[in-house]
């Protein structure tokens, strides 16, 4: 791994290869508007017209009707693979608009800090997921962690290697326990639930998804 100084006190990270021939270049450090930092350089093209480069889809050689997408979401992290947990992982990937999409973040303003969940001027705990431009709702629920691991369900059915979930696959059972007095408490209206009786409730709802 190398590193690129960058405008702006910002640093991108490369991968071996791909730095001899990019430290040729003046890269800059540029904010969107989701304050996210990308690394870009202006160059002269045949016409001598200015082309502004964008270093990782420069790195992927992205075609132009495609988006190169950072999994991981470090939009300075410009190496290909990296590795997670001991395993080596895909971080940039040329794909469509709606792909991009899918791996997606939270924004800063929304209701709940969860992906997929809203939290409405009634107080209600809603999930949905937009699938090919279309609104599927998951549902309402009694705590945001219940909605949020419902739609890491349905971002994973529906997107694949390409869904951004809230919580590691491996560790959702033991959110649903933590959380199972507040994921109960509307059926218990009748008689009360176990621990145990909650998890399994919640579980099996996952399961229909």
């Amino acid at each position: 791994m190398k590193k690129i100084r960058l405008t702006q006190q910002q640093v991108a990270l490369v991968d071996d290869e791909d730095y001899e021939y990019l430290k040729k270049y003046l890269w800059t450090a540029n904010k969107d508007i989701y304050e996210n930092y990308y690394a870009k350089t202006t160059i002269k093209d045949i016409d001598d017209k200015n082309v502004v480069l964008v270093m990782h889809r420069f790195i992927m050689d992205t075609p132009k009707n495609m988006i190169c997408d950072h999994a991981f979401h470090n939009t300075l992290d410009n190496r290909k693979f990296i590795e997670i947990d001991g395993e080596l992982k895909e971080n940039l990937r040329n794909c469509t608009a709606s792909q991009n999409a899918m791996n997606r973040k939270s924004r800063k303003l929304s209701s709940s800090k969860y992906l997929g969940v809203c939290v409405t001027a009634k107080g209600l705990i809603v999930a949905s997921i937009y699938v090919n431009k279309k609104q599927i709702n998951l549902g309402t629920f009694n705590s945001e962690e219940e909605a949020a691991v419902t739609y890491d369900k349905a971002a994973r059915k529906y997107f694949g290697k390409f869904a951004n979930p809230n919580f590691k696959e491996e560790d959702t059972p033991n959110i649903i326990l933590n959380n199972t007095s507040r994921f109960s408490s509307t059926y218990r209206k009748s008689r009360s639930y176990t621990e145990e009786e909650a998890l399994n409730y919640i579980m099996n709802k996952l399961k229909s998804i």
